[in-house]
């Protein structure tokens, strides 16, 4: 019988905590933040006047460095030295903007975040050229 009385008050309980979970009432929904431009890793989005040195150290100084230059950590999390981007002629300002735009098609395992959609196709290509005007 003892067990019994256990039994019949785990379950007595089990139906408390059930009914008194069921009648409380549900937050209001949160409203979801209304769509507006992405951020990018440096902070809001630059202006449409931007200059191309004022792009480069709002969105990509953070991770990146150029000519040595204080920049981005280096070490495994750090980008590259953009200056020595330069020295590669594979390379040129059609690549760089294509590597801003979508970094993962040309390293898929790069952890650099898209530019698409952060930065217009204008900023994108200001970028490119003054990546291009570095030197180490």
């Amino acid at each position: 019988m003892n067990l019994s009385l256990r039994a019949l008050a785990g379950l007595a309980g089990l139906l408390l905590v059930a009914a008194v979970g069921c009648n409380k009432t549900a937050e209001p929904p949160v409203a979801a933040a209304p769509p507006g431009p992405r951020m990018g890793p440096g902070g809001p989005p630059p202006s449409a006047n931007a200059t191309p040195e004022e792009l480069f150290t709002q969105q990509c100084a953070k991770c990146h460095r150029s000519g040595g230059q204080a920049g981005g950590p280096k070490g495994k999390m750090g980008g590259p030295d953009l200056s020595k981007i330069t020295e590669d002629p594979s390379k040129n300002a059609d690549w760089i903007a294509e590597h801003v735009k979508n970094p993962k098609t040309h390293s898929p395992e790069s952890r650099m975040p898209s530019f698409d959609g952060r930065l217009t196709p204008e900023q994108i290509r200001k970028l490119a050229d003054y990546v291009m005007s570095l030197k180490a």
